[in-house]
């Protein structure tokens, strides 16, 4: 009885512990590499940001040293196949500032649209 509930125990344990690697592996990151501007003018300085979108709420955060830096506004749109990259998509707004548009995330099917 102890010999089965110690394997079931390290096969729990092993599991768990292959479930986390794979979130893990599955970061939202993106890497920006000049200053941007979100629609509603907060600006993002160049570097690299976790993202946290809550379509409920319509609105994506940006993460950097596990404190919220910027959200804003957004709609999802989703695609009939999976996105191979990581891309950002950016609009030359007024005052030379690169405005940032989308966000279209590595293996998920769904884009980010920034909103105002």
């Amino acid at each position: 009885m102890l010999s089965r509930m110690l394997k079931t125990g390290a096969i729990f344990v092993t599991g768990a512990f292959l479930f986390a690697s794979i979130a893990l592996g599955a970061s939202k990151t993106i890497k920006i590499t000049q200053d941007v501007v979100l629609p509603g003018g907060q600006t993002l300085k160049a570097g690299e940001y976790s993202v946290v979108v809550n379509e409920k709420l319509d609105k994506v955060e940006f993460i950097q040293n596990s404190k919220v830096v910027a959200s804003s506004s957004c709609k999802c749109t989703i695609g009939k196949k999976k996105n191979p990259d990581t891309q950002i998509q950016l609009q030359q707004s007024s005052g030379n500032v690169q405005e940032l548009q989308q966000i279209q995330l590595k293996g998920e099917t769904r884009t980010i649209n920034l909103t105002s």
